[in-house]
This record gives C-alpha cells, structure tokens and sequence, in this order.
C-alpha cells in the first residue's frame, strides 16, 4: 500500500519555492537563447507568441502530471469474514481487529432489533444464488446489507476514535480551529447507517440500558454495554472547522475537509475467501467444515485539493490522515494480520511438532510390537 501521502505532499510542497527560483533562473537564461535564436530565424511576432504559448503549455501540462500522483490515491483494503455454517454467526479471529468489532457490533444490533436478527439468520450473507426453472438466479441477501453497513460504521469508529486521540494529544492546535460532530448534529446521511443511528442514541431511550442508572457521576458515559450486549457509543468526530460529511451517488461516504476530500466505500458481494491451510484448526480452535470464510473489501480514496500546495500553516489539523490509513491498514487487511501473528513461522512450528508427535508414536508402537 502507498503510505505518507500527506507527508509526500509536504515535502513537494517545501521544495516548491526552491524549484521556482531555479525555474526562473532558467527560464531567464533560456529567454536570453530564444531571443537570440528567433533573431536569427527572423521570425515575426505573432509566431513568437504561439511557439511560447505552446512551450509553457507543455511546461504546465508536466508538471501537473508529476502533480498527480501526489493529489490523489485509492488506497484498497482486503480482509476476510467468517460465519458458522450452521447458525450463520460471525466469529471473532482473536487479535484480527476487522472481526472483532463486526462481531460486536453486529450481535448489538440483533440484540436490540429482533428483524434484523430474524433478517441474519433467515437469508445468510453470501452471494445468494439458487436455481429457478432450471435457470441460475441470483438475489443479493438482506444480511449482505447489514455487513456493509457495519463495515462503514467500523471505518467511522476507527476514525472517530482517531481523530480524537489526534488531536486531544495535539497540544499545538485550537479548538477554534475545529468542528465536533456529535449524536445532536450528524448529518442524516450518517443516520442513515444503522448502526450509527442505534448505538448513539441516548441510553434513556433505549429498553436495553433501563437499568443503567443514568448519567455516570463521575461524567459523561461514552462506551457501555447492556443486556445481552446491547451497545451504547456515543459518536464523536472531530474535523478541521470547514469540513461536512456527504453521500456520494453510490453511496460512498465523502469527508470534506478544507485541504483534501476521503472517501469511504465498503465493499462486500458475497464471494468466498480462503484463509490459509490448517488455520481454522490451529489458530480459531474449529472444524474446517463448520466455518464459512467471506471476502470484504474497503476502499478509502483521496483527493489532495491543488490549492494545499499553496497553503503555509495550519497542516497540524490534517497529519492524521497518514497514520489513519496505516491503523486501517493494520486492523482491517488479512495480510496484515498474518503477519502480526507471524502465522507462516508458527504453522511451521506446529507442523512440525505434529510430526515429531506423530514419530514417536510410531516408535512407541514398534518397540511394543517388538516387545
């Protein structure tokens, strides 16, 4: 994956002035030839006007295509769900982030709302294909939809918390400076996500929560967990003041801030994934035959305005987005997490403790016969 994107930006953007100065120097230099050069062609002034007209056109088109590549980028994202065969339930991987939290998340919402968790375990998510007629058919499952929409609402979490460890540890930047989004004015579009729209609502209104007690003494409760694991999280995002939060038209969530644009874009048709051999029995402790492994997908795109170039100070509000993309990267990708719990080195460990296991066995069994 491309990482330091901010930073790359950064530091093009601190050898501007350099390269300016020196594009001007040669540029004074090279008019000294040209003039020279036109003299001796004897060209008149209307052709002097298109042959530099052109060349700077060429000069520009240059360097907004070395621009490019800067400005913006698609980062993807790949990692794997897994579900019970029989009764459809996530499980949770131990230490891979990604299924943790769908796994939390999603047995809240079917705590709480009883059709929704009649719409997971009646129509399983999956690619939904069956025959009719002698004809393949393929319906999209309900339960598909949920999937994303708890893939969105984790990217949102995951944000969320990270912008305000951002800047709760950034001692350099002013609260006049920023926004916070919370339960009162997020956007409908971020209600439309219902997980969001459920786990922010206020824990009075909600019959999971009765015995809660209320508002803590010691201050305001921002995490909780009621009957059956239902989820209280009251939501939070704080931006850089001039950002908003939008849908795109394929229901992309679009952050705007005031230097860049990020877009977030869950991905999940229901197509089957591997993981690797053995791991369901040695790492999740299960059958291999009892585990349904999914591919999900996350694509996180950004968008450098070109008027950042321009912009002097003020880029302490934005030096989150790197690090955001790498804790993504490290929580959500399959790839990622095999290699956090140095899975290859340890499958081989236990491979061949297996086989030595299985050895000795064998020789215990000759000297017996033997005997």
């Amino acid at each position: 994956m491309k990482n330091k994107k901010l930073a790359n930006l950064l530091a093009f953007k601190a050898n501007l002035f350099e390269v300016f100065v020196i594009a001007v120097l040669v540029s004074l230099g090279v008019n000294i030839l040209a003039s020279g050069f036109l003299a001796y062609l004897d060209l008149g002034s209307t052709q002097s006007l298109i042959i530099g007209g052109l060349l700077v056109v060429i000069g520009l088109l240059i360097l907004l295509r070395n621009l490019q590549p800067e400005n913006s980028g698609i980062y993807e994202f790949n990692g794997v769900i897994c579900t019970d065969r029989d009764s459809g339930e996530i499980i949770s991987i131990q230490n891979y982030e990604v299924t943790e939290e769908l796994k939390t998340a999603i047995t809240a919402l079917c705590t709480e709302n009883k059709a929704f968790q009649k719409i997971w375990s009646e129509s399983p998510i999956g690619l939904g294909m069956y025959f009719e007629n002698g004809q393949a058919v393929s319906k999209r499952p309900k339960s598909n939809v949920i999937l994303l929409e708890a893939i969105e609402y984790f990217t949102l979490n995951q944000l969320s918390l990270h912008l305000s460890s951002h800047f709760n540890n950034n001692s350099s930047v002013s609260n006049d400076e920023l926004v916070t989004i919370e339960r009162k004015n997020i956007p409908q579009v971020l209600l439309d996500n219902r997980f969001l729209d459920l786990f922010s609502r206020p824990m009075e209104e909600r019959e999971h929560f009765i015995e809660h007690g209320g508002e803590s003494k010691d201050g305001k409760v921002v995490y909780a967990f009621g009957k059956g694991g239902a989820m209280f999280n009251h939501f939070e995002m704080v931006l850089p003041k001039g950002s908003s939060i939008s849908r795109d038209e394929d229901s992309s969530l679009v952050i705007k801030t005031p230097r860049f644009e990020l877009k977030i874009k869950p991905s999940f048709i229901g197509v089957n994934a591997n993981l690797p051999r053995n791991f369901e029995q040695l790492y999740m402790g299960r059958d291999l035959m009892s585990v349904s492994t999914f591919h999900i997908g996350l694509s996180l795109t950004v968008d450098f305005y070109a008027k950042s170039l321009f912009s002097v100070q003020g880029w302490g509000y934005y030096w989150w987005l790197d690090s955001f993309l790498n804790r993504i990267e490290n929580e959500f990708s399959k790839n990622k997490f095999l290699t956090k719990i140095s899975w290859e080195q340890n499958a081989a460990i236990m491979l061949m403790a297996e086989n030595r296991r299985k050895k000795q066995e064998r020789d215990l069994n000759n000297r017996e016969k033997e005997g």
